[in-house]
Parts: structure tokens; C-alpha cells; sequence
């Protein structure tokens, strides 16, 4: 129950940070960073809990990832809106994260396993970490120019593509693992095929 009431917390910060990184004000931009770091520390928070005290639930095993989409997907939009990243990019990771989640639900309805692969965890860590980077960057920019200190240190073009760089990354992840995944089905289903029958 615990483990769930973190994951709605975190679908409850997602719209606050959105409208918080999209203010005007420099306050409110950091407290965008404040919220979406809390937001990831109950990502890892509600899991170590219900692993710790085995209260993992067919509810959990949907409100985990549904959280973890909404805020990282939100994040990345909102980068797109605010001209920080480029859109082609983040559709790619989108239309990756929407493909895998489908062949999990299936997979849960056929109650075969759908184990999560170690890249695909290096791909979360990498996103989560490249989002963080982004939002203290963006923030650290948005005060200098408030308080014109070293505003000139580096232009807005420079940091958009430093977080091109980022989320390129991320893109990459995600299609390489998506790439481990659709593999591993077409194997267990080759596997399943080749079974002899009675």
C-alpha cells in the first residue's frame, strides 16, 4: 500500500513540475528541480520498499511504470515546448517505451514473464540522470541571466546542444535495449514453435 501511494505521489508531481519549470519565475524553476528529484527518489524509494517487505501487488507492477512514464515523458515534452531539445528525439523514446509497454500487458494477460533487461535499467538511470543534468543546467542558466553573473559564460545554443547530446543518448538506449527485447520474444517464440506437441 505504501509502495503505491508513493507511485500516485509521483503522478501528482508530474503536472507541478510542468508548471513550475514553465514559469517565469527563477524561483519557481528551482523548485521544478526540487519537485522531479523528490518525484525520482520515491521512483527508487516505493521499489526498494516493496522488495523489502514483499508487498509487491498486480496494482504496483502497474502503477510503477505508469508513474515513471508520466514524469520522465512529461519532462521531455516539456523540454520540446520550451525549444530545448529536439522533438524527433523524444518521439523516438516515446514510441519505444509505449511499444514495450504493450508487449508487457500482453505478456501479463498470458502470464508469461517479462523480465526487465539490464540495459534497459541502464537506459532509466541514464534518462532519469540526463533529465536531472537538464533541468540544473536550465535552472543555473535562467538565475545568471536573472542576476547577470557570467551571463555570457555560455550562449543558449551551446546548452541546447549539450542537452541534444543527452537525450541522444538516451534515444540510443532505448533502442538498443528495445532492440534486446524484441529479440528475446522472437527467440521464445522460435522456442515455443520448435516444442514438440502430444
Amino acid at each position: 500500500m505504501f509502495a503505491n501511494m508513493l507511485s500516485l505521489a509521483r503522478i501528482a508531481l508530474t503536472p507541478i513540475f510542468v508548471w513550475w519549470f514553465l514559469s517565469s519565475h527563477w524561483q519557481l524553476k528551482v523548485l521544478s528541480f526540487v519537485v522531479f528529484v523528490a518525484a525520482a527518489i520515491t521512483d527508487w524509494w516505493d521499489g526498494h520498499h516493496a522488495r523489502t517487505h514483499k508487498s509487491v501487488t498486480s496494482l504496483g507492477k502497474f502503477l510503477d511504470p505508469l508513474a515513471d512514464k508520466l514524469l520522465t515523458i512529461a519532462a521531455m515534452l516539456t523540454f520540446v515546448y520550451e525549444h530545448l531539445v529536439a522533438l524527433w528525439m523524444v518521439a523516438v523514446i516515446f514510441t519505444r517505451d509505449f511499444i514495450l509497454t504493450w508487449m508487457r500487458v500482453r505478456a501479463a494477460k498470458r502470464g508469461e514473464p517479462f523480465t526487465t533487461l539490464w540495459l534497459a535499467k541502464l537506459k532509466t538511470t541514464v534518462q532519469l540522470t540526463a533529465i536531472i543534468v537538464i533541468i540544473a543546467l536550465w535552472c543555473l542558466y535562467t538565475l545568471a541571466g536573472e542576476f547577470q553573473v557570467c551571463a555570457e559564460c555560455i550562449s543558449e545554443k551551446q546548452l541546447t546542444l549539450c542537452f541534444n547530446v543527452l537525450i541522444g543518448a538516451t534515444m540510443l538506449l532505448a533502442l538498443v535495449s528495445g532492440g534486446q527485447y524484441f529479440l528475446k520474444r522472437a527467440s521464445r517464440a522460435r522456442a515455443h514453435d520448435d516444442s514438440p506437441r502430444s
